[in-house]
């Protein structure tokens, strides 16, 4: 099962009422995710009578070829070869320094990050340093059916009403960015459409969210939500090991909208979110050890409100 965690900046005085309706934003949010999730899964299990047809061609091709362990060896050495390489892989510190938040104020018009949750899954694993929020180690799998999973975080920034800069007609642009550093690797096993014909998959997107708010005296209001997704692992039966490099800089959608009550804060949820899909002999990897060297590192830089 999913696993949460936050981190509170202690800074930014909330109220522990606007700290659970924050929480269950997020809450809302993540089973949303897991009911799509679900549906995906499901649906990909229709497909479970070819598998068990494939799986039959398999067995037959074991038991009646003349070399019957080719199958099974050839996975063997192509596992040892893809291990091999993963234990070659040197993993120095950026010749670069990455930034770092003062977190402790924040000015006329910028929104000042409150707090950041998160979860992790089947082997993936996160800790909050001094430089941001890691996320390390590997998801494995080697089983049937597809599996569907995500792991990810949500940052609660807010603007206060005496900071917000006045808006001559009463809108407001939002146009944040993340830092995200590191890369993300993918591994599918040993295909063959005779041989070995269960399908291996490893795939792995990129979801960004934003969502501005207000905490009013009815609930929580959204005033504007956008989504985008972006494909960084997509590998099907390709029997080796794929990556995605993860740019540094990266820009959430942007959104416009008017308030809902002139007197409240604007509060907005930032998300990002891995999707992973796994089947068959596959794993999905934030770092090459289970710790945060080399790991994949998210940040959070503040930012300013657009009047318009």
């Amino acid at each position: 099962m999913p696993k949460d965690f936050e981190q509170i900046n202690a800074s930014h005085r909330v109220s522990e009422e606007d700290r659970k309706v924050l929480r269950s934003l997020v809450v809302q949010n993540a089973d949303s995710i897991l009911e799509e999730q679900a549906l995906v899964a499901a649906v990909r299990d229709v497909t479970e009578s070819e598998r068990h047809l494939r799986d039959e061609f398999s067995r037959w091709a074991r038991e009646n070829l003349s070399d019957a362990t080719l199958p099974a060896r050839v996975e063997k050495d192509f596992e040892a070869d893809a291990t091999r390489a993963r234990e070659r892989m040197l993993y120095v510190e950026d010749i670069f320094q990455k930034p770092s938040f003062d977190y402790t104020r924040a000015a006329t018009g910028e929104f000042w990050w409150a707090e950041t949750s998160w979860n992790v899954d089947r082997g993936i694993r996160a800790d909050y340093l001094s430089d941001g929020l890691h996320f390390f180690d590997t998801a494995y799998y080697n089983g049937d059916p597809l599996i569907a999973f995500n792991v990810g975080a949500t940052a609660a920034f807010e603007l206060h009403a005496n900071r917000r800069p006045p808006s001559g007609n009463g809108r407001y642009t939002s146009a944040p960015s993340v830092n995200l550093w590191g890369t993300v690797r993918g591994y599918t096993g040993f295909y063959h459409w005779w041989l070995a014909a269960d399908d291996k998959w490893a795939k792995c997107w990129l979801h960004l969210r934003q969502t501005a708010f207000q905490l009013t005296g009815s609930g929580p209001v959204i005033l504007a939500e956008r989504t985008e997704p972006r494909t960084l692992i997509h590998e099907e039966n390709q029997s080796r090991i794929a990556h995605a490099d993860l740019s540094g800089f990266t820009p959430m959608p942007s959104i416009e909208f008017a308030l809902a009550d002139p007197n409240a804060s604007i509060w907005v949820h930032l998300d990002v979110r891995f999707h992973m899909q796994l089947e068959g002999t596959s794993w999905l990897s934030f770092s090459p050890a289970p710790n945060p060297m080399g790991s994949v590192l998210l940040q959070h830089p503040q930012w300013t409100v657009q009047p318009q």
